[in-house]
């Protein structure tokens, strides 16, 4: 309620007759063909090395949370973000390959047969953006049970990461039911806004072209473009080790035969992105070919 009465008020005050919904979904759901020429526009080789609101420090520390995150929603970069693939640049399926190391994947059989066809639609999923872009502030994915990849093709992306225990010091904010944000900036904290930050405990660094960041779903996470001169790209992959689906006491192919899945070589094909998902829910499967990113993720 917060949330929604600051949006009557703000959203006049800015010019912007909207809501915050309807512009998260405009700022992340652009269409490819829409957004290239805006990506790729290097004017933001000029960009400061880190993102900042442009006002006073005072008044950023004395706003209203849920004014705050408003105010960063517009003063950040458009970003195409967590798009089906399938719908942004299905050409894509022809030379990105799912790495080795995430197959079998248990992701897809369980997701399917727990009916969740919009998260088997939209996977793998793509992202785009120019420098000190991002989705949200810190936060944790909807679908905490699942972990998830995420592969840089292009460009760089600063991450944090931190276990769900370290979230009482993250400065926390709640905008929705069973929905939470995490104000402190990982990339340029502001201590004396989220003093307990200083005692916070997880990892953190730069994801390059032809790596693979791998995350527990219930981490806390937060993710900002880096490079001045080109858009960065990535694409996410959901991940479910058979550990997770049938206990420590089942091995890969045991699991598998409680969940009524073929065995042998044929359990790689079902488990597999390329079999399993593009051939029978997309309806067609990818080239087979190496793929640049997945030698280079192999290798670190």
């Amino acid at each position: 309620w917060l949330t929604i009465g600051f949006e009557w008020i703000a959203m006049p005050l800015l010019g912007q007759w909207t809501t915050l919904q309807a512009e998260l979904d405009r700022r992340i759901k652009v269409p490819l063909r829409e957004y290239l020429d805006y990506a790729e526009d290097n004017t933001t080789t000029k960009a400061p090395p880190t993102f900042e609101l442009p006002i006073p420090l005072f008044l950023k520390r004395v706003l209203p949370k849920e004014l705050r995150l408003l105010l960063e929603v517009f003063a950040r970069p458009l970003y195409l973000h967590d798009s089906a693939l399938a719908q942004v640049c299905p050409e894509a399926f022809e030379w990105i390959n799912v790495p080795n190391f995430l197959n079998p994947n248990f992701f897809w059989p369980s997701a399917r047969f727990q009916d969740m066809n919009k998260a088997i639609k939209d996977e793998p999923t793509f992202f785009l953006g120019k420098v000190h872009s991002m989705s949200y502030p810190m936060h944790q994915n909807v679908l905490k049970n699942f972990d998830f990849a995420l592969m840089m093709l292009e460009g760089s992306k600063h991450y944090a990461l931190f276990d769900v225990r370290e979230g009482p010091k993250l400065n926390k904010v709640r905008v929705g039911r069973d929905i939470s944000l995490y104000m402190v900036d990982a990339m340029n904290p502001d201590l004396i806004e989220s003093p307990r930050y200083q005692y916070a405990r997880g990892w953190s660094g730069l994801l390059r072209a032809g790596e693979i960041l791998w995350a527990p779903g219930k981490s806390i996470h937060s993710f900002v473009n880096r490079n001045f001169t080109i858009p960065s790209s990535a694409v996410k992959f959901w991940y479910l080790s058979h550990k997770d689906v049938c206990g420590e006491k089942k091995n890969v192919t045991s699991c598998a035969a409680s969940w009524g899945l073929p065995l042998g070589s044929a359990l790689q094909r079902s488990l597999n992105i390329d079999e399993y998902v593009y051939t029978n829910l997309q309806g067609k499967a990818p080239r087979k070919t190496s793929s640049t990113a997945d030698t280079a993720t192999t290798e670190t």
